[in-house]
């Protein structure tokens, strides 16, 4: 057989030449599936739309994973949310313990005092009310104020009151730094209104009121260098104290 010459099969199976090149569509129903390889089959009778529809499920499948991812991150956005809510809500207020210095006494009465200045302790709060003078331990706290009798009597020749917002002398406080105990008062202010529950007396009688400028009802701590804690009726509710000698 010379080059480029196509060699004929002969036979009953035999088929002529023309026949394998024929042209062959997807919609001739005459063509039978045996006569294509696997793939070409799946082809062939594979609808043309399926191709449309397979290509509209993967979308809606994809819209319907995007929008569940969306909504699970709404979710957990939403519960971190709550939680760092509830944690800010439930912890604890940071304490802090304020001296004030009595500069000037009003016609009326009322003592004029500098604004305050803070500590992170009772200690440096009043190491820095003595100025200096005295070094208290660091653990001091206000139920047990000043054991040393001595220290006791010193620190109360200049602090009027101490004013702690806790019972028993316990949670944050405010030093009022004065020598004078004749009636004079420190309105509270904002910062302080109803919200002593216990003082330590510097001088001997610390009038608590719960209205400004000495009005209102009241009550008496008695007792220099000591702390007492305000009745149940009377906590929570000064809104002006008056310090008195006797």
């Amino acid at each position: 057989m010379s080059v480029g010459e196509v060699r004929r099969e002969t036979g009953p199976e035999a088929r002529p030449v023309e026949e394998c090149f024929r042209p062959v569509s997807l919609d001739d129903s005459s063509t039978s599936p045996s006569e294509f390889p696997s793939a070409v089959q799946a082809a062939a009778i594979t609808p043309r739309n399926s191709i449309g529809s397979i290509d509209e499920y993967t979308m809606s499948d994809l819209w319907r994973f995007v929008m569940r991812w969306l909504v699970f991150g709404l979710v957990v956005t939403m519960v971190l949310g709550a939680v760092a809510s509830a944690g800010a809500a439930t912890a604890p207020p940071a304490r802090s313990h304020c001296v004030v210095r009595v500069v000037d006494e009003l016609p009326s009465g009322e003592l004029v005092t500098t604004p305050p200045e803070c500590y992170a302790t009772l200690a440096a709060a009043v190491t820095a009310a003595s100025s200096g003078t005295y070094e208290v331990p660091a653990g001091l706290s206000g139920r047990d104020l000043f054991l040393d009798p001595s220290v006791a009597a010193s620190v109360a020749s200049f602090t009027l009151g101490i004013h702690f917002d806790g019972r028993y002398g316990t949670g944050s406080s405010i030093s009022e730094v004065g020598s004078s105990c004749t009636g004079g008062w420190w309105n509270t202010g904002a910062s302080w209104a109803n919200r002593i529950s216990s003082s330590w007396n510097g001088c001997y009688r610390l009038r608590h009121h719960d209205l400004p400028n000495r009005s209102g009802s009241r009550v008496d701590t008695v007792g220099s260098q000591a702390t007492h804690t305000l009745p149940s009726w009377m906590d929570n509710r000064t809104e002006s104290v008056s310090y008195w000698g006797s």
